[in-house]
């Protein structure tokens, strides 16, 4: 199973700052209606088939 990644990680990962990784986790979840990080990633990853 890949790494959780926290905001700085994320952000290292996508060339971005940490703030707008946290910006696109939040809208994220907003979208997906999914109560928390731990749920976006375990549907990301069943999505992705990991």
């Amino acid at each position: 199973m890949p790494a959780r990644l926290g905001n700085k990680a994320l952000a290292g990962r996508l060339h971005i700052s940490p703030r707008t990784a946290e910006k696109h986790v939040a809208s994220l979840l907003q979208k997906t209606g999914l109560p928390d990080r731990d749920s976006l990633f375990d549907q990301a990853a069943e999505l992705l088939g990991s």
